[in-house]
């Protein structure tokens, strides 16, 4: 089935968001203590940051509001914290926000970048610990086992960097040139490609099948003797890889990694360009997370004694009980 927009959008847009705001976190630091070239004037990196951080707002911290809109389903949802990667990400992101955008306001204002290491430090790491709460959200599912934690870490990570770099780019070439960010931008987008490719393919037995687990509390010892892998039910939830999946990688890999590299490699400062190359690579940031999503393979519990497996929507459904009334 295959994922709704929101879903989409609520990871694609806040990935290249966290990424902007790290690039300009490492610029702005980079240009201060380690004697890096300037990326752009100090407001002009703030645009950049600005936004990364709209963009964050957009797809992560709005869905927070109705949280803290409650106090108490919000103390309960943080209050998990130590065991609940959703849990973690929205305490980071409260954290981030008002750090970032102080930090924004500095860059703005042109504070003086040695009084504002703090800040900037602080976004740097927020914005990775926000960016590995999020890939971890997709990775710690058991339902969804083919998706390695450490390979939708890198994913996340790389494709957001990839996309922030782009922005940032885009935002700073009409006004300082190219600039140090392009190189890493194509740097970025070739691992993007790489990390992304088809990542539901670890474990696959082919379309049509069931990843088989045992129930709770049975071994692998537990079923008969002499029979095969339990069969798949009629009318059990099987996984087949969408017919549009090949389509949409290409589209990822033409909007996501072709055009922004040549754009960064051509060095033009057309603001029109930069505004394609970044839009083409969010929505192909967007077409990795629809294919992620429509290509994942659920598991179904394999029930002891009986050789075979059962879904919960296939299930049967048990008839009411009936009354002493009734069975009189």
């Amino acid at each position: 089935m295959p994922p709704a927009f929101r879903l989409i959008a609520s990871t694609a847009l806040p990935a290249a968001g966290l990424g902007a705001l790290a690039i300009v976190a490492l610029a702005d630091l980079g240009a201060t203590y380690a004697g890096w070239n300037a990326v752009a004037t100090r407001r002009t990196l703030a645009l950049a940051a600005a936004i990364g951080l709209a963009l964050v707002v957009a797809g992560r911290g709005a869905p927070a509001w109705p949280h803290l809109a409650h106090p108490r389903e919000a103390w309960r949802t943080a209050s998990r914290w130590r065991t609940s990667w959703p849990a973690r990400e929205l305490v980071f992101v409260l954290a981030l926000l008002p750090v970032a955008a102080a930090w924004v306001a500095g860059l703005w204002l042109d504070v003086r970048p040695r009084r504002m290491w703090g800040l900037a430090t602080g976004t740097l790491l927020l914005a990775w610990t926000v960016s590995a709460c999020m890939a971890m959200v997709d990775a710690s599912p058991k339902p969804m086992r083919q998706w390695p934690a450490v390979r939708v870490l890198l994913a996340f990570l790389v494709l957001g960097h990839a996309s922030g770099a782009v922005i940032v780019e885009a935002v700073a070439r009409p006004h300082s040139g190219a600039t140090w960010v392009a190189a890493a931008g194509i740097a970025l987008l070739v691992a993007a490609l790489l990390v992304t490719e088809d990542p539901g393919s670890v474990a696959q037995s082919g379309a049509g099948s069931l990843l088989i687990e045992p129930a709770p509390g049975t071994g692998q010892g537990d079923a008969p003797a002499g029979r095969g892998p339990p069969a798949a039910p009629r009318g059990a939830a099987t996984w087949e890889p969408d017919s549009r999946s090949g389509w949409v990688r290409a589209a990822f890999i033409v909007a996501t990694g072709v055009v922004p590299a040549l754009w960064l490699a051509a060095g033009t400062d057309d603001m029109a360009a930069g505004l394609a190359a970044s839009i083409g690579c969010l929505a192909g940031t967007m077409a990795w997370r629809w294919r992620m999503l429509a290509d994942a393979r659920h598991t179904a519990r394999a029930h002891p004694g009986d050789g075979t497996s059962r879904d919960a929507r296939s299930a049967p459904s048990r008839a009411p009980l009936r009354g002493r009334s009734q069975g009189r």
